[in-house]
């Protein structure tokens, strides 16, 4: 037994890390951690406990082991893996040991295989159950129990614990906390009754109720009934919102008149509390001064302490008494704030406290009914109109400001904004690579090893090739005079790592000086490529004395750790995380939540804002994402914005198992330099005195997992507070995110013309049908909402429609797709009263569309056999406002925004890749022209209503990225989301505009009634 207890022992110190590095600069022999690539092999230790029944007698057995697995599928799938294992230790009173072979599925914690036994020289059956009992493992740091039986004459059951041998961040790679609950030192809630002496109060507290529930169903319709057919599912919603409720004091309006009952819900609630504040009846619409004061405390108080921590949780699970802990304490918020206000008499003070206990209470129960219908936590959205009046965000200001309290971050002034597209991203990945100075960070989601094919990617080779090794080589020539070399790091996630055989490119990556790739026939010029790349790099080496004496002085590894690529496989397969919060009742591994961020930063610095840059996006790296098919969009950003992405890295290494000493060194944070702000200023100086405004952005995460997910929040503000009559595109290759289509659903239904797009079957870069599927199902729910709400939307100014993308004409193409998007526009009745363009702009886009080829000129949206069919990939939303929409796409000035973009891209497809920063400032600067000469033409608080925000980044419209995995995104606010306007009004004339069932049908086939089900039953794991 002592023996089996050390293999324990022993075996859970093999998981602890080892002690860190100095703090030392690379430079001055330091070393640079990295996570590396996952071993093809993992090993485990043990011991196992149980007994046998044999000849009618139990007898005791106990043994350590010993065993190493290895996949035969991906491992974070987890499908099969083979493991060896020997064992060895007593059965009864003997000694006893032998070796199993057994097939693995982590996918289905089962085990099965052969089991050899020494001491009866006889193979037997062994079957097993594995489950990490509790998350990170049983005894934590990724410890398994299995669970074993061995049938047959002699019956052996045991249970064998499992521990990780050299896998340091196993059970440490996720949250151990898989939704949010409230603390336990919530205090407890104190009632408070009925005021006697307060009359009407009542009576208007129940119509503050009604106010609450209406305002829910209004701005967040239900539209997720699992019904299937699209009219059945959206009958009671429908019926619903066309009969409201009694709700006095509401003024006639348009549609809805969702702007009516706010105004009627915010003066019931200064009713109430002029009410309780007064102890006298208090007519509706004639609140005292003291109870228009108490609700806007009331106001600000649930906004600070109810609404937006619970809405803060979106995608997040939520325990079922989070909103009441909430609440709780926003009451002891409101009652301090009360006595420091001495706004009442003391003996008022519970009239008044009842009253905002009641608005909580009705605020709790809309919420648990929207629990009963949505059937999730993760989905539930408290409306922030129940705090804010339709006064509160109708400016740029104010919808900023609301976005920072909600994420809990700044948006940042004094940047530099650039707009990509498409192929313009590969370019600048490698000129970025090429001119990093102190360091390059990859953080992708695809470093494709083979493509489709299954052949060796060429495109990454390129970049291996031209961008790395072509960098390395050319800082280690300028090493004797510099002094150092970049550390260039790759972060990639092994479950697209796995797919796209990434490792035939980084393991040559890691080791630049080792083995070539093995390569198949057939590529011997890939191979030549490599040698030739290689054999450069070894005689810059050989050139640099200060490299030589430096690896003399400090040691072979400093010398490896400084020639190489840093690889880091992020979210490394762990069968000891489990969640029932994802399946419930059968629960499935974390493994299926994956880091889907696609940045690249480098030489960001706190000495400089302007040093570096960064790159937010939707691709990857390797062929699928070039070429005439893949219709995708960039950010690049300099400025105090992205400063922020170095902590969202070291957040990410000390998430897998790195100690803050142990952090990548120009990773590590510093205090800003002494003159940041004033650089910061000086810019904002510059862009002033070149006549333009000043670019205000804020880059967002969604954390991998559990975690926060800032991507969604901002995004349901934006969807939920942009004002009536604002323009809204939301583009997406996976549109199944039902709660953001019933947000802008809700938006349309208060005035917001809303243009929601999915690509065609053909159009889908993912085109499996679980994901078509579901946007099939949310799209004919859409386009029956519009069919039956079409007078409301029409009464009210709002549009909702549904596009499908699906041009055929490729992306490179662009005389053509501008002439097909020129005729499309002109044939479909509410893009000409969307876009009223003038005759100028009219003219130009003639000339454009002439220039076509016959062979690709054309109108017609339905794909030709021939065609090239783009792929839709996009993640990108685009938002204005009414005074920042109508008489700016009317202007004539926006014929030079127009000339600047397709000018943007035909100089980049002719001369083969300039500078994207280059072609990007002329869009820019004709952008600011056209905003500049649009606010001059507006008086009064109009120009402080003119409201733009363009979001750019890795998030789809679905709920894997909502829950569960990594996302990054960059917001641009006001003027900088112009750039996005002539390439979102391009997207909408190539999109099919659909209104009925049939021609969705035709575009987007719907599934199967079993496979709807499927679909809608795994949707957030897909």
């Amino acid at each position: 037994m002592t023996g089996l207890l050390l293999v324990l022992v022993l075996s859970l110190a093999a998981v602890v890390p080892g002690a860190a590095q100095d703090d030392v600069p690379p430079w001055e022999g330091g070393i640079t951690r990295s996570l590396s690539q996952p071993p093809r092999a993992r090993w485990h230790s043990g011991g196992s406990f149980g007994g046998v029944l044999a000849d009618g007698k139990l007898r005791p057995l106990g043994y350590g082991l010993l065993g190493v697995e290895r996949s035969l599928t991906n491992p974070v799938t987890g499908v099969l893996s083979a493991s060896l294992e020997g064992y060895a230790g007593f059965r009864g009173d003997l000694a006893d040991g032998g070796a199993r072979v057994l097939l693995n599925s982590t996918t289905f914690r089962i085990s099965g295989g052969i089991d050899f036994n020494v001491r009866d020289m006889a193979f037997r059956p062994l079957l097993g159950l594995t489950m990490p009992v509790r998350r990170a493992g049983i005894f934590g740091a990724g410890t398994l129990l299995r669970l074993e039986w061995s049938p047959g004459p002699s019956q052996a059951l045991s249970a064998s614990v499992m521990v990780p041998i050299g896998q340091p961040l196993a059970g440490r790679t996720r949250q151990r906390e898989s939704s949010v609950g409230a603390q336990p030192q919530t205090p407890r809630l104190r009632r408070i009754a009925l005021p006697d002496d307060a009359p009407g109060l009542e009576a208007t507290l129940t119509h503050l109720v009604v106010g609450v529930r209406r305002l829910q169903s209004l701005l967040v319709p239900y539209i997720d009934a699992p019904t299937a057919d699209p009219y059945d599912a959206l009958e009671p919603t429908v019926a619903a919102l066309l009969d409201p409720p009694a709700l006095p004091g509401i003024v006639p309006g348009p549609g809805l008149n969702i702007e009516g009952v706010i105004r009627a819900y915010h003066a019931h609630l200064e009713r109430a509390f002029s009410i309780a504040a007064s102890g006298t009846p208090v007519e509706l619409g004639e609140p005292t001064a003291a109870g228009r004061r108490l609700a806007d405390t009331a106001r600000e108080t649930l906004l600070d302490h109810v609404i937006i921590p619970f809405d803060r949780l979106l995608g997040r699970w939520k325990s079922p008494d989070l909103l009441d802990a909430f609440g709780r304490q926003a009451l002891g918020n409101f009652a301090r704030a009360l006595v420091f206000a001495a706004v009442l008499p003391k003996e008022r003070e519970p009239a008044v406290l009842y009253v905002f206990q009641q608005t909580v209470e009705a605020i709790v129960s809309v919420q648990r009914e929207a629990l009963r219908e949505w059937g999730d936590s993760r989905v539930l959205w408290i409306p922030l109109q129940l705090a804010l009046q339709p006064k509160d965000h109708v400016t740029q200001a104010q919808i900023d400001a609301l976005i920072e309290r909600a994420v809990g971050q700044p948006f940042s002034d004094g940047n530099r904004v650039w707009y990509v597209i498409n192929e313009q991203f590969q370019e600048e990945v490698s000129r970025s690579i090429r001119v990093a100075e102190d360091y390059h960070v990859l953080w992708i989601h695809d470093f494709r090893g083979r493509n489709s094919e299954g052949e060796p990617d060429r495109l990454s080779l390129r970049y291996v090739v031209d961008a790395y090794l072509g960098a390395l080589t050319e800082r280690v020539r300028r090493y004797d005079t510099v002094g150092r070399l970049p550390v260039f790091m790759i972060l990639l996630d092994q479950h697209y790592y796995e797919v796209n055989r990434g490792r035939l490119w980084l393991d040559f990556l890691e080791n630049p000086l080792g083995d070539l790739p093995r390569l198949p026939g057939g590529f011997e010029d890939f191979e030549a490529r490599l040698r030739a790349a290689q054999d450069t790099l070894r005689d810059a080496i050989a050139d640099s004395r200060l490299l030589a004496s430096e690896a003399r002085e400090y040691g072979d590894r400093w010398f490896r750790n400084q020639v190489k690529i840093h690889v880091s496989i992020t979210n490394p397969a762990d069968p000891s995380f489990w969640s029932r919060d994802i399946v419930p009742m059968i629960g499935i591994p974390d493994n299926v939540m994956r880091d889907h961020r696609k940045i690249v930063f480098y030489d960001i610095t706190e000495d400089d804002p302007y040093r570096g840059m960064a790159i937010y996006t939707g691709m990857g790296i390797g062929e699928h994402y070039s070429g005439p098919t893949w219709e995708d969009r960039s950010i690049m950003a300099q400025g105090p914005a992205v400063l922020t992405l170095k902590d969202a890295a070291r957040q990410l290494f000390l998430a897998h198992g790195l100690q803050p000493e142990e952090m990548p060194y120009p990773l590590r944070s510093r205090p800003l330099a002494g003159d940041y702000g004033e650089q910061v200023a000086a810019e904002i100086a510059r862009q002033e005195a070149a006549g333009r405004s000043d670019q205000r952005a804020m880059e967002l995460h969604n954390q991998t997992g559990f975690g926060e997910k800032r991507v969604n929040v901002a995004k349901a503000l934006l969807y939920t507070l942009m004002p009536p009559g604002s323009v809204v595109k939301v583009p997406d290759s996976l549109w199944g995110s039902s709660i953001f289509a019933s947000m802008l659903a809700g938006s349309a239904l208060r005035g917001a013309r809303v243009l929601f797009i999915a690509p065609s079957l053909d159009s889908a870069p993912s085109s499996g049908w679980p994901a078509m599927g579901l946007a099939h199902d949310l799209f004919s729910r859409l386009i029956v909402l519009q069919q039956a709400l079409g007078p409301e939307l029409e009464a009210a100014g709002g549009l909702l429609k549904t596009g499908i993308y699906n041009p055929g004409v490729g992306v490179q193409d662009f005389a053509a797709r501008f002439d097909a998007a020129y005729r499309n526009g002109r044939r479909t009745p509410f893009l000409r009263r969307l876009l009223p363009l003038d005759p100028a702009v009219d003219s130009l886009l003639v000339r454009i569309g002439s220039t076509a080829t016959p062979a690709t000129s054309g109108g017609d949206l339905v794909t030709p056999p021939d065609s090239v069919v783009p792929k839709l990939h996009l993640k990108a939303n685009f938002f204005a406002s009414r005074e920042g929409w109508d008489r700016l796409v009317a202007s004539p000035t926006i014929e030079g925004l127009l000339r600047a973009y397709y000018l943007q891209l035909v100089r980049y497809g002719l001369e083969g890749g300039p500078d994207a920063r280059a072609v990007a400032d002329a869009l820019a600067g004709a952008g600011w022209q056209l905003v500049a000469e649009t606010r001059a033409g507006l008086v009064g608080d109009a120009r402080e209503r003119m409201v733009y925000y363009l979001l750019v980044g890795s998030a789809n419209q679905d709920y894997r990225s909502m829950f569960m995995d990594g996302e990054a995104s960059v917001l641009l606010s006001g003027w900088s989301g112009i750039v996005g306007l002539i390439d979102f009004g391009l997207l909408i004339n190539l999109s099919t505009w659909v209104d009925d069932l049939a021609l969705l049908d035709a575009l987007l086939p719907p599934p199967s009634g079993f496979r709807r089900a499927i679909a809608r039953t795994i949707r957030p794991a897909l």
